[in-house]
């Protein structure tokens, strides 16, 4: 899952030509030029982008598959999630009626 910031991150990249962001095209977003360089390298760890660097810095940022289709991913995930957990669901369910139903027979 990802957080607002990377979505934000994503989502501008995905502006340019190619969805691949070139340092010699400026930077006009707003957001702190240090927080989205920091923001690139976590995409890239998750494999959202793939960066080309020099040691000066970042030269590109491109999409990759997963960057270009991140809502997706992120549904995916979520329902993998929601599948892993559903007992645990079920079991907060029954425990809440159980709570309502004693609560009304306390009550009467």
């Amino acid at each position: 899952m990802l957080d607002k910031t990377s979505i934000k991150v994503i989502e501008y990249i995905r502006c340019f030509k190619d969805a691949t962001w070139h340092y010699n095209q400026g930077y006009h977003f707003d957001l702190p030029y240090d927080e989205f360089i920091l923001c690139l390298y976590y995409l890239q760890e998750q494999n959202y982008i793939v960066l080309e660097q020099v040691s000066g810095g970042i030269v590109s940022a491109a999409l990759t598959h997963k960057g270009l289709h991140a809502k997706e991913f992120n549904m995916i995930s979520l329902k993998r999630y929601a599948l892993d957990k559903w007992i645990d669901f079920l079991t907060a369910v029954i425990a809440l009626s159980a709570l309502v139903i004693s609560i009304i027979a306390l009550l009467r």
